[in-house]
């Protein structure tokens, strides 16, 4: 049986349109979320405060399919060291905030006319589990058959203390996930803690590329518009929390999380314009 790195020399087309497929997949899923929810206000008037809070409405399949497949997504996607391990993470939030709507708890203590509160919490642990299982196995076949990705972040010294960072987090984000599961409720922090550490993953990626260097990136990528992209992702978090501690605006969550979506998407553009003919390792 001929390697991976055999087949992508004899065939270079293939990875070529395989990772460009993968870059468009995440421009235009992001791309039909937006557009379904400016449908959806277009027509019935109708603007929720988190894209989550489309749970629930006629949006529901639209967010939960498009949710699961930009994991999936970012799952595939494999870049450099940093890059891989920062989407393969970012994957897996996606996945729990598809399946963790921000009002399960409220939706539980409230449920609809006919639906057995046990019956929901009972669906999404087994949802659940099934992820966490899931995403324990994957990681262990890309331990005995994958690249040694933890060995190359080790190398350097930032991705060596970002890689345990983020180890403790993902402990911390299991152990809320944990409690949720055996208690039926404190689902809202599941989905929050989940959504955070989404966005850390995406600028992760990008700052693996800002920055070459100490992160091991790619060097021959424009430097000032992924940098940009960054200090705008950033920049976002706290002009939002003003504006809804102090401004109130009912919005200000639908609006990070489109801000953060849609600059993310940006750059997934940029990376389809830099890499539209390059063979992946090269």
């Amino acid at each position: 049986m001929r390697s991976t790195s055999e087949q992508v020399a004899r065939e270079p087309w293939r990875a070529v349109e395989t990772y460009r497929n993968l870059r468009m997949l995440l421009v235009a899923l992001p791309l039909l979320l937006l557009l379904s929810s400016l449908a959806l206000l277009v027509v019935y008037g109708s603007l929720e405060g988190s894209i989550s809070e489309y749970y629930g409405t006629l949006l529901q399949d639209v967010f939960v399919g498009a949710m699961v497949a930009t994991g999936v997504c970012l799952v595939a996607y494999k870049g450099n060291p940093l890059e891989d391990y920062a989407l393969n993470v970012a994957g897996f939030y996606a996945l729990m905030i598809a399946f963790v709507p921000t009002g399960f708890d409220s939706l539980v203590a409230n449920p609809p006319a006919g639906t057995d509160p046990d019956e929901l919490v009972n669906s999404l642990r087994i949802v659940l589990v099934l992820i966490v299982l899931g995403a324990g196995l994957y990681v262990l076949v890309e331990l005995k058959y994958g690249p040694p990705r933890v060995a190359d972040l080790s190398r350097r010294t930032a991705t060596k203390v970002w890689f345990w960072i983020t180890q403790a987090l993902q402990l911390v984000f299991l152990v809320v996930l944990g409690l949720a599961l055996v208690r039926g409720t404190g689902f809202q922090a599941v989905h929050m803690l989940g959504a955070v550490f989404l966005i850390v993953g995406f600028a992760t990626a990008i700052a693996s590329h800002v920055w070459p260097e100490p992160l091991g990136g790619t060097e021959k990528v424009p430097r000032g518009r992924y940098g940009a992209i960054l200090v705008a992702m950033i920049a976002g978090l706290p002009v939002v929390f003003a504006l809804r501690t102090f401004a109130h605006w009912e919005h200000a969550i639908l609006a990070i999380e489109w801000w953060e979506i849609s600059l993310f998407a940006v750059y997934w553009v940029l990376e389809m314009k830099r890499t539209w003919t390059v063979v992946p390792g090269t």
